[in-house]
């Protein structure tokens, strides 16, 4: 290779960006790494057996951060006006799916309460389909917080040891539909609790990873994690 060649090369990386901001919306932006987006997607799309970890930033603008004020889609809308289990996460569920169809376009929906399963336990709290696939993913969404003191590895190990289980219960239980896979949203206020959450991730047995996506998201919103 020429040196012209190599240097138009390098710049050619150079000028790539490292980082996707996504805001489409005045009311919050999408903040991910180029190469955790395009390995999000290939998973989705092309790897249905690969378990996958993945984080995200969502900057949520001023004026929605009480929780008004987001410009909901239908899907999002209509877990927002649809009765759960009794759970009390409505707020995290509700930009769960919304984030969901804002990356990837949510084509069908089925609400935690539509979902049927052939025995008591665990359960998935919405599935859906995507844009470019037919096949259903269950989403199990979750906030990785502790009450008035810092979030450990010990509380990380508790939450995400408990959900893998149950998403792997639910996976195997459900039936009317079968997930093709699921993605373990995990919720998180900050990027020093991401970073914990993501080490436990990665030291889980693959037993419980399955061929889940843990979707690690920080969000700068206090009411995604107490309504």
């Amino acid at each position: 290779m020429s040196k012209s060649n190599q240097e138009n090369g390098m710049t050619a990386a150079a000028a790539a960006p490292l980082y996707v901001q996504i805001p489409l919306h005045s009311d919050m932006s999408i903040h991910m790494a180029c190469a955790s987006l395009l390995e999000l997607k290939d998973t989705l799309y092309n790897c249905p057996e690969k378990s996958l970890i993945v984080t995200a930033n969502i900057n949520v603008h001023r004026n929605s951060r009480h929780g008004d004020g987001f410009e909901l889609g239908q899907a999002a809308r209509r877990v927002m006006c649809t009765p759960n289990a009794g759970g009390r996460c409505l707020v995290s569920e509700v930009l769960s799916v919304e984030l969901m169809d804002r990356l990837f376009g949510i084509q069908h929906l089925m609400t935690e309460m539509e979902i049927e399963y052939a025995t008591l336990g665990p359960i998935t709290d919405y599935a859906c389909c995507i844009d470019k696939t037919k096949r259903t993913l269950g989403v199990s969404v979750t906030r990785a917080m502790a009450y008035q003191r810092r979030f450990t590895t010990q509380d990380a190990w508790r939450l995400v040891t408990k959900k893998t289980r149950g998403v792997v219960y639910s996976s195997a239980s459900v039936v009317g539909c079968t997930f093709e896979r699921q993605i373990l949203h995990i919720w998180v206020s900050s990027g020093a609790d991401a970073a914990i959450v993501r080490r436990v991730c990665s030291k889980l047995p693959s037993y419980l990873k399955s061929n889940t996506i843990i979707f690690i998201t920080t969000i700068n919103m206090d009411a995604s994690f107490w309504k």
